[in-house]
């Protein structure tokens, strides 16, 4: 998944640290980032938000005076944009590692592998999978029942890597849903591709499987967070919540000079298309 406006993500942070604080032991003292490119601090050299504007986990780092960078040069951000959940991405540029969660986790583990019980990892994955099944179904490399039973594997290896950092020692893990991406500029763009329906079945699946693995989640909800900026954008200081704010096909190659209006940044929902 490319990238939200962040102050849609600001108000999911907001969110979050209430959870945190409302945790039955809320004293922490780190944390750690897992995910795609709503969560990549800069792993490319720039970020998918509105150039040099930070992602939601650089805002959470600062509230908390502890530096965010990527853990390609020394952090604690592992995400990587493009990701998907333990499969090869096509959405990740020619020559960059692939990097999917499984292989984040991977990275943490080997670095420590017994993991800090006093931090809070934060896991958000899943749009790519289904950015890159409905392509596959939208091209007949797949059937519309392989593309749901794809969705539902990618929800369930998401619980599998989320088990990893608990077995690993992990004591607070923070796991954000998917928004309604046919809710997006690029899911209102092709109203005949599911996608409405496949980021139900993913946050259902992933929802189903949270309560069995015995630690404390933080659940971040961002569908209904996200339907709730849809339907009211004035109560969240925006004007737009149906075009992209800015004029590249990415927002990793945005900045002030490429948006569609001086303060776009600010007053629509979306850097891109999703």
């Amino acid at each position: 998944m490319r990238s939200m406006k962040r102050t849609l993500l600001s108000s999911a942070l907001a969110t979050g640290i209430a959870l945190v604080h409302g945790s039955a032991s809320a004293q922490f003292n780190q944390f750690f980032f897992l995910g795609d490119s709503l969560t990549d601090a800069g792993v490319y050299g720039a970020r998918f938000t509105v150039n040099p504007g930070l992602v939601w986990a650089q805002d959470l780092g600062n509230r908390y005076g502890i530096a965010v960078i990527p853990s390609t040069q020394g952090g604690i951000d592992f995400a990587q944009g493009g990701a998907r959940v333990t499969q090869p991405s096509p959405l990740i540029p020619p020559g960059a590692p692939q990097r999917s969660l499984s292989v984040q986790i991977d990275e943490l583990l080997h670095a420590t592998p017994t993991l800090n019980p006093n931090a809070v990892y934060a896991v958000w994955i899943g749009a790519n999978d289904i950015f890159v099944n409905v392509s596959a179904a939208g091209a007949g490399l797949i059937s519309a029942s392989q593309l749901q039973a794809n969705i539902t594997t990618a929800a369930t290896d998401s619980l599998a890597q989320i088990a990893r950092l608990r077995d690993a020692g992990a004591k607070r893990i923070m796991v954000f849903n998917l928004p309604d991406i046919g809710q997006t500029p690029l899911g209102k763009s092709t109203p005949t591709a599911p996608f409405s329906a496949l980021s139900g079945l993913f946050n259902s699946t992933l929802q189903a499987g949270l309560t069995s693995l015995n630690v404390d989640i933080i659940p971040m909800n961002m569908f209904g967070l996200f339907n709730e900026v849809i339907a009211n954008p004035a109560s969240f200081g925006l004007t737009n919540v149906t075009t992209p704010a800015c004029t590249t096909a990415s927002a990793l190659n945005c900045t002030a000079a490429t948006l569609v209006a001086p303060n776009a940044g600010l007053t629509f929902a979306f850097a891109d298309g999703v």
